[in-house]
This record gives structure tokens, sequence and C-alpha cells, in this order.
């Protein structure tokens, strides 16, 4: 097990490493802004290996495309996101973990997005924008696991 929560330690969290599909460093503007950074790490999941220890959630849904980004009410950390085309996942923010990942991102997606600068793991897949199926990503952590 692995956990994690917010800045402010008002939400902590609970998952198992061994539920996790794939790591991927995101360069989209939209998790330019969440992140304040070039990029986000996702760390794709199952839903049901996701478990709420502490504190509660607030959660707003992206009118665009109805994905729910779940964070902590009072720090503003985001937590997690759901997609409405794939309910059965979360992609966790990486670095709400309390122990950083212990595997290198597989992958980069909305690489069009990138700054010139921003780094990507040498090796890694990569995608110009959003890869129309994860299959690639998933079988390249599969060979990496972190258990």
């Amino acid at each position: 097990m692995a956990n994690g929560g917010c800045q402010c330690g008002d939400v902590r969290y609970r998952i198992d490493p061994a539920a996790t599909l794939t790591f991927y460093a995101c360069h989209c503007r939209n998790c330019q802004r969440q992140s304040g950074s070039a990029f986000a790490l996702s760390l794709i999941l199952l839903k049901s290996a996701f478990e709420l220890l502490q504190g509660q959630l607030s959660v707003w849904t992206r009118p665009q495309n109805g994905k729910q980004h779940a964070f902590c009410g009072t720090c503003g950390t985001r937590i997690h996101h759901c997609a409405a085309d794939r309910p059965d996942r979360l992609s966790l923010k990486a670095g709400t973990l309390d122990t950083p990942v212990p595997v290198p991102p597989v992958g980069n997606i909305w690489t069009d997005s990138a700054p010139d600068w921003s780094p990507r793991v040498p090796g890694s897949l990569g995608y110009t924008g959003q890869p129309i199926t994860f299959h690639a990503l998933e079988a390249a952590y599969g060979a990496a696991q972190w258990q």
C-alpha cells in the first residue's frame, strides 16, 4: 500500500500500487495550469484501489468534457481526476504521494503543448495529443511496474 495526501494534511488517502495501470506526464495546457509547471504526473489506477482515509474531497466538473477534478477544499491540492469515458479509473496526481513513484513515467502526452525545454524520460512513449487508447502506455508500464 502507498499513502498520500494534500499540502495542509486535511486529506489523506491510500492506494494499492498493484492496481496501477500506467504512469505518464501530461503536457496539456490544463495540466500546466493545474500544476503550475510544464506538465503534471498522472498515475492511472483502478478507482477501486483508491481509499479516502481522512477528510473530504471537493469536486469541480470541467464543463467541456465532464471530467471530475477532486481536490482538498482547504488548501486546493488536486488529488485526482476521473474522465467520463473511463469511470472505473482515476488519474491520481502522483506528486501527492508521500513517497515518489519509484519508476519513471513511461510516456508523455500532449507534447505539442510542451515547452521545448520540458524534460522527457529517454526512450519513453510520446503523443502529440490525447492517445486514442492507453494500451501502449499500459503495456510499457507493465514492464516497469511498481509493486
